[in-house]
């Protein structure tokens, strides 16, 4: 209930947080793995969140439950906030965009075709299940990192995306 986020901010001020804290357990891999590249190159965080849509880890949220369990929740919120638009804008000013998002995710921004509209001059890394293999044939630009199990990253494909971002930076 967005319409009550001024009260809801009130109530809850001495709960309210920035993102990059309110996501536990495994999520800190991911927020550990962004600090790590920081000392590469100039890494942002963003998240999907099921009550905001696209935010960044350092906008402040009050706390909440509402699991981005299905494509259906996806098509809802991306309709009520824009989040696939809004990740191809962030797309204007990186060189790397890295994706490391759970399987109806990936399935959900393939049904909207939005894999079609990343510009190709743009390299999308995503760490994903192997079933998304054929993401990495059809757009050149997409390099597909197999997540092992309930890992996000595995210390495999952050090796390899540190290379790559090496590289990239490198040119």
């Amino acid at each position: 209930d967005l319409n009550s986020e001024i009260d809801y901010r009130e109530i809850l001020k001495e709960y309210i947080r920035p993102a990059k804290f309110m996501y536990a357990g495994i999520f800190s891999e991911i927020r550990d793995f962004v600090d790590e590249l920081r000392s590469i190159c100039n890494a942002e965080l963003y998240i999907i969140s099921g009550r905001y849509g696209l935010i960044n880890q350092d906008d402040d949220i009050i706390p909440y439950l509402y699991p981005l369990d299905s494509k259906e929740k996806l098509q809802y919120l991306d309709l009520t906030s824009s989040f696939s638009s809004k990740i191809l804008d962030l797309c204007a000013d990186k060189l790397i965009l890295i994706l490391c998002l759970q399987k109806h995710y990936i399935s959900y921004l393939n049904s909207i075709r939005w894999f079609e509209k990343i510009p190709k001059d743009k390299t999308v890394i995503m760490v994903t299940s192997n079933e998304f293999l054929y993401l990495g044939a059809k757009f050149k630009n997409i390099k597909i990192c197999p997540r092992k199990g309930v890992c996000r990253l595995g210390k495999r494909n952050k090796e390899d995306i540190i290379n790559l971002i090496v590289q990239k930076t490198e040119r």
